[in-house]
């Protein structure tokens, strides 16, 4: 289930209610995270986050750049 969701023209990034990073659509600039620039996804995937005990709460989605609001204190940048 999705908390949140944002989107651009080619991709979106969902928060869900577990506090994951969701992503899919076009992975053009690297934007989702993805490791490829040409993959894409028309099905949600975890994005892994690095940390211990991370909660992402919220999330906001550009052209260029994806960021993130961790455990309602730091903003991580995805990709810009």
């Amino acid at each position: 289930m999705q908390r949140k969701i944002t989107c651009n023209s080619l991709s979106s990034v969902g928060v869900s209610n577990m506090g994951e990073l969701l992503t899919w659509g076009s992975n053009k600039y690297f934007i989702l995270g993805q490791k490829r620039t040409n993959s894409s996804a028309t099905m949600p995937a975890t994005l892994k986050v690095s940390g211990h005990d991370i909660t992402v709460t919220d999330v906001s989605l550009g052209e260029f750049h994806a960021a993130c609001l961790i455990n309602d204190k730091f903003t991580n940048c995805i990709s810009m």
